[in-house]
C-alpha cells in the first residue's frame, strides 16, 4: 500500500515534485516540517571570489526554507552538478509524515540535497535564495 500525502503536504517523490493528493510515488518524502540548524555557512574551497562576510547574509528561517522545498523540483545527479555552485549554504532537518527525519543542504543559488540514507539523495533545484531583508 503507498502512503498518501494529506493535500498540506508537501511531497518530493523520485523524479517529479508532487503537491496533489494521492500522487505520491513509493519512494516519495512527505514534508511536515522543516528546521534550519545553520544558515550564512560558508565553503572555503574552491570559492575564493566569495567570502565569510557575504555569506553571513545568507539567513534563511524555517518558514523560508518549507516555501523554498514546495517550490523547487527533483532533478538529476548529472543535472546537479552542472547547475551554478555558491560556497554559501544552509542545512538542516525535514521531518516527514511519517515521523521520519533527514537531513538537508541547500545553496543560495537554488540547488539541494535530501540525505535520505548513507548511499540515497534527493537532488533538487529551485529558486535562488536571497538574502534575508535586514
Amino acid at each position: 500500500m503507498v502512503a498518501r500525502p494529506t493535500h498540506s503536504a508537501i511531497a518530493i517523490g523520485i523524479g517529479i515534485l508532487l503537491s496533489a493528493p494521492g500522487l505520491s510515488m513509493p519512494h516519495s518524502v512527505a514534508i511536515k516540517s522543516v528546521t534550519v540548524d545553520k544558515d550564512g555557512q560558508w565553503m572555503s574551497k574552491p570559492y575564493a571570489d566569495i567570502s565569510r562576510e557575504q555569506c553571513a547574509t545568507f539567513r534563511l528561517p524555517g518558514r523560508r526554507a518549507a516555501a523554498w522545498f514546495k517550490r523547487s523540483n527533483e532533478i538529476s545527479f548529472h543535472e546537479w552538478n552542472k547547475m551554478d555552485v555558491s560556497p554559501c549554504y544552509a542545512e538542516g532537518k525535514i521531518t516527514t509524515t511519517h515521523g521520519k527525519v533527514y537531513t538537508w543542504f541547500m545553496d543560495d543559488v537554488g540547488r539541494a540535497q535530501i540525505y535520505l540514507s548513507k548511499t540515497k539523495v534527493l537532488y533538487l533545484s529551485g529558486p535562488d535564495v536571497p538574502p534575508s531583508e535586514k
